[in-house]
């Protein structure tokens, strides 16, 4: 007799004909109190990387900034799809858990946020607020195996 695969009902979450505006605090700025601009910025324009994904970069809050300069380049498809929660087992057949002396073995994985899909950048979250900046909590991502043994 073969084991047996058991799928729980999954969760699917999502938006569609959504529009957000990454304004400049999803973006943080040079002028950061660390002195140091965040990893968001390293594809920005440059006379040697004029494919960039982003503007120049800013030196102060005055020049290209989304937040004092309002553009249409800063309104982005926010539609996105995640799976949620998911939660997949597999029993072993009778005849090999009886032969180690159990009555029951099912091995499980589950979790949570595993997987998103999106058009915006990498580092921001499509459920985020609108008004949240690049330092809000992101969703936490959680993965759980396991393994029940009945006696």
């Amino acid at each position: 007799m073969p084991g047996k695969i058991s799928i729980s009902p999954f969760f699917l979450q999502g938006a569609t004909g959504v529009k957000t505006y990454i304004d400049g605090g999803k973006l943080g700025s040079v002028s950061s109190s660390a002195g140091k601009p965040t990893s968001a910025l390293l594809d920005t324009w440059s006379a040697d990387n004029t494919n960039a994904s982003l503007p120049r970069i800013w030196y102060t809050n005055k020049e290209n900034d989304p937040s004092g300069t309002p553009s249409s380049f800063w309104v982005k498809d926010g539609s996105y799809l995640r799976l949620k929660n998911l939660q997949i087992g597999y029993t072993l057949p009778g005849s090999i858990v009886k032969k180690a002396g159990l009555s029951k073995v099912r091995f499980y994985y589950s979790g949570q946020n595993i997987l998103t899909f999106d058009h915006l950048y990498k580092w921001i979250d499509p459920e985020a607020s609108i008004s949240s900046s690049i330092y809000y909590y992101p969703q936490v991502k959680v993965h759980t195996f396991g393994v029940n043994v009945s006696f």
